[in-house]
């Protein structure tokens, strides 16, 4: 089947800077398809440390202008994502053995104040008094303490919803969103545009679609979507693997995050307050395995377990302690030259393929991270406008709150407000409503709508979480889930809790089954799918927690 319409754009990739470039095509007026095999911040975007920071560790290596883009876009997102992106204070414990000492810390600390000038979060702060930072973090080792630095980033609990409402917020805008689609083919390419044949893989229908310019935003695909449209253009991608633990908050454990300089490599170390849990990382190791099949290995578990119990050797941290693990890679520009993980840039670089001897009006996405997206969306379609012939624009997108973020204005008078709103007219707990408006921020209304003809969907999905049934025909309704794992994992926070949403499968199926036509064979099909992931991608050593 062949679509009649052509596309200003085709978008392979619903990852974070897929969906970035969507919003921002669709905003300047392209007629824009998104394509994504799986589903919407299915991948890279979710699994990863959950932060929007500056990159601190980055003027290490000199790059500046990427600290200084990274900071700028932090900024952004407070104001146009306030309720998914949220400040965090950083503790930077300096100790004897640590690598770069008080002085180039400082030094560091006040150049990212500086290259952050227009924040409105608050400066560094050092505090060279061993005493009083142990008074007040009595869970730190104390051995050869030499001070601590106090700096400010963000957080973004759920980055798979902040994927979830740029595709969403950019199908607003007239963009065309297709999950569980996979590129299959290239049918034709001239000096007009491509034109590629992509299948449904729930429903087995392949169809043709045109576009004038394609973008391969596919992360760690981007090779595989290259051997399919231009196998012309050399490899472009090396990927690194990161590694968390999930560990439960531990009692009078920090309320801060902790980045600290690894004992054993000097690496980057974390331990991040997240929910009701800690995450501890992360790991960086190259990786030329299977990208479907990604999971931690024995040596990194021992390896943050390690760090984990030198830092805070006042719970001496074991494989029971850990909840779950999760694992992602990083799409970072392929380096032939060996040199360490860390080392390889973070920089996104927008290749178009005639300046590797490939097809014309097709380009790729390398690299690139989380924070910084809407810039590197900017400057992505800034090149396909100029290719097209068209008028650049100025980005719309630096000034747009995400559906979402509408109507918001104070965040915190406004979470607190609204919270208490939505408990009492739907009767909710506040815990619930609380986690309704983070989740869902000035969209919470039309979630907790639905209950009110239906007070049974107001229930909690299970005791110990704050999920919904609602949230369930919600998700299919209004956001498109297709399958299980698109709800437990990126449509309600049901599958990154301690029990990975396995406690809750029946209960999800039974909400999900009448929206989805699924029969009694495909309800258990869909749970052994979501079984199967959880066994791949969670494990400890080769044992799964559930």
């Amino acid at each position: 089947m062949k679509s009649d319409k052509l596309f200003d754009l085709i978008v392979v990739g619903g990852g974070i800077n897929g969906a970035g470039i969507a919003l921002e095509a669709a905003l300047r007026g392209l007629s824009t398809l998104l394509v994504e095999k799986v589903d919407i911040g299915h991948a890279t975007s979710t699994w990863n440390t959950r932060l929007i920071h500056g990159g601190l560790r980055y003027l290490e290596y000199y790059e500046f202008s990427l600290v200084r883009e990274s900071l700028r876009e932090r900024e952004r997102l407070l104001h146009n994502a306030p309720h998914l992106v949220h400040p965090m204070t950083f503790r930077l414990p300096l100790y004897d053995h640590s690598k770069r000492g008080p002085l180039l810390i400082k030094a560091g600390m006040v150049l990212y104040d500086l290259l952050s000038y227009d924040k409105s979060l608050p400066n560094h702060a050092m505090n060279y008094r061993s005493k009083t930072i142990l008074r007040e973090n009595p869970y730190l080792r104390p051995d050869d303490l030499r001070g601590m630095a106090t700096y400010h980033d963000c957080q973004v609990p759920w980055p798979e919803r902040l994927c979830l409402e740029l595709a969403l917020t950019a199908k607003v805008h007239g963009a065309t969103l297709l999950t569980h689609t996979e590129l299959t083919a290239l049918n034709d390419i001239s000096s007009d545009g491509v034109s590629i044949e992509i299948t449904d893989t729930i429903t087995g229908q392949t169809r043709e679609v045109s576009g004038r310019y394609l973008v391969n935003a596919a992360g760690p695909w981007v090779d595989e979507v290259l051997g399919v449209v231009d196998d012309n253009v050399n490899r472009r991608m090396g990927v690194t693997k990161g590694s968390h633990l999930v560990i439960q908050r531990f009692p009078g454990g920090p309320r801060d995050a902790f980045y600290m300089e690894a004992r054993s490599d000097g690496r980057p170390f974390f331990l991040i307050p997240w929910r009701d849990y800690y995450l501890v990382g992360t790991t960086d190791i190259f990786f030329d395995g299977d990208l479907n099949d990604i999971a931690i290995g024995d040596a990194e578990i021992e390896y943050l377990l390690n760090e984990l119990n030198f830092f805070f050797p006042v719970h001496q941290f074991s494989h029971k302690d850990i909840l779950y693990t999760y694992s992602g890679v990083r799409p970072l520009p392929y380096e032939p030259e060996a040199k360490k993980a860390s080392q390889v840039t973070r920089r996104h670089i927008i290749f178009e393929h005639t300046r590797g001897g490939g097809h014309r009006n097709m380009l790729s996405i390398i690299g690139g991270k989380l924070t910084t997206y809407r810039n590197l969306a900017e400057e992505t379609v800034d090149v396909i406008q100029k290719r097209l012939g068209q008028t650049v624009r100025h980005s719309p997108t630096r000034e747009k709150p995400l559906r979402g973020a509408e109507g918001i204005g104070d965040w915190p008078i406004y979470f607190e407000q609204h919270s208490r709103i939505l408990a009492n007219r739907y009767n909710l707990p506040l815990p619930v409503a609380q986690h309704l408006v983070h989740f869902y921020g000035s969209r919470a209304g039309s979630v907790t709508a639905l209950t009110e003809n239906h007070t049974d969907l107001a229930r909690q999905i299970h005791p110990n979480y704050p999920d919904i049934a609602a949230q369930v025909i919600y998700a299919v309704q209004n956001e498109g889930a297709r399958t299980l794992a698109d709800i437990m994992l990126r449509r309600t926070s049901l599958g990154t809790h301690a029990g990975l949403g396995l406690e809750c499968l029946d209960a999800v199926v039974t909400l999900a089954a009448p929206l989805l036509e699924w029969d009694p064979e495909e309800q258990a099909h869909q749970k052994r799918v979501y079984e199967k992931w959880v066994e791949n991608h969670h494990l400890i050593g080769n044992l799964v927690r559930t």
